[in-house]
């Protein structure tokens, strides 16, 4: 497709990203005027407030994968993987009944340490800690990626600059102002990523002449269909592999680091459960919002009679919203600009809160074990250290 971004585009997309590192940068400001310590850096300080940590916790999981791949997912084979929401809402239920009770008491930075307490073996904690390190190195840099290669096919730009210059900004302010940075700045990026979406979604419908429109267009293709209970293990999707399947998983993520490593740093464990009061509903509103946008997508490219993929104006299905923005967009300067700065900040989101979480877990569990000496700064220090260290490991997964 024509590379053209007008200067607005230019200067909303510099202002977006440039918002995350500032406010990120401004925080860790405030955080120097305070004591250096492990526990305000990785937990600021168990003050946290519980609106901001359910936006941070849900904007940390809902990455550039989410953000390109799930519209494409339906403009490509349906409504299908909308079964997943079931399978959403079971698994961070888990926060409630299980994550919330059983470690929030525990006031631990690290959710390996209970593996340790647990089976009073510190190599099972060594090892599970190690593990979990890399699937979330691998998935930063699947998630920057997925980013970078969106913003390549609208800008022209290297895919792997993009995938420098976030992951470096991601590193600044983590690495600076700790979880508190991560948290304000999930926060502003989560807002941009919302805009954002009702920005494509209401002028999309408003473009192919209503939901309504929308609906009619879909409904002859199939692709309003959702359940399927084909026990085919080899069909692409199917409720016993999405409901179930993606039940399991998010299951998973109640248990994960990043997702303790916030409810732990709530004042009580009441505001700990308002995060997961508030952070359920908003997954499953933001996944629907996200994925009807792969519907308007094909109605407004069948109302046109051109499929950019089979056109080959696109490359990668993951193009498919970009392509939408750029195109639905051309008369408004600045839209465009705007989204790119979405799909940035939906992928600065999850760098920075895994990075955090990383050098969080990687002290407490592995430097600390044989540094016992070592005190509150040193190991603040070390913390810093390994944020710049696992950016840079980040950039090569990436690449």
């Amino acid at each position: 497709m024509d590379i053209y971004l007008r200067p607005a585009d230019v200067a909303v997309l510099c202002g977006g990203i440039l918002a995350s590192l500032v406010v990120g940068v401004v925080y860790a400001v405030k955080e120097s005027r305070h004591e250096s310590s492990s526990f305000r850096y990785h937990r600021g300080g168990g003050k946290l407030h519980p609106f901001s940590v359910a936006v941070s916790l849900v904007v940390t999981f809902e990455s550039s994968i989410v953000y390109l791949g799930y519209p494409s997912e339906i403009y490509m084979y349906g409504s299908y993987y909308m079964m997943q929401i079931l399978g959403l809402i079971v698994g961070y239920l888990m926060m409630f009944f299980i994550t919330i009770p059983l470690f929030y008491p525990l006031q631990i930075t690290s959710v390996y340490e209970y593996l340790q307490m647990r089976h009073e073996s510190q190599r099972v904690r060594q090892m599970s800690m190690w593990l979990g390190n890399v699937g979330n190195l691998l998935y930063a840099g699947i998630a920057t990626f997925g980013a970078a290669t969106g913003m390549e096919g609208v800008t022209g730009v290297s895919a792997w600059i993009y995938v420098v210059v976030l992951t470096s900004i991601a590193v600044v302010y983590t690495s600076l102002g700790g979880i508190k940075a991560v948290v304000v700045t999930d926060v502003v990026q989560g807002v941009i990523m919302i805009c954002m979406i009702f920005a494509v979604l209401i002028y999309g419908c408003i473009r192919v002449g209503g939901v309504s429109t929308v609906i009619v267009i879909n409904r002859p293709t199939g692709r309003l269909q959702i359940f399927d209970f084909d026990p085919n293990l080899y069909k692409r999707h199917t409720f016993w592999t999405l409901a179930i399947g993606y039940g399991f998983m998010c299951a998973g993520n109640s248990f994960s680091a990043p997702l303790v490593q916030r409810l732990n740093a709530n004042r009580s464990i009441g505001d700990a459960k308002k995060v997961a009061a508030i952070s359920i509903p908003a997954f499953v509103i933001l996944h629907i919002l996200i994925m009807f946008e792969g519907l308007v997508a094909y109605a407004y490219f069948s109302q046109k009679g051109c499929d950019p993929i089979a056109s080959k104006q696109i490359s990668n299905p993951n193009q498919i919203i970009p392509y939408l923005v750029r195109d639905l967009f051309a008369g408004v300067p600045g839209i465009t600009g705007l989204y790119l700065s979405a799909l940035c900040s939906a992928s600065l989101s999850t760098i920075s809160s895994l990075l955090s979480s990383i050098s969080a877990v990687t002290p407490e569990d592995f430097i600390l074990q044989r540094l016992k000496d070592a005190s509150k700064k040193k190991l603040t220090q070390l913390s810093k250290l390994i944020v710049v260290l696992v950016g840079v490991v980040c950039i090569g997964i990436a690449r």
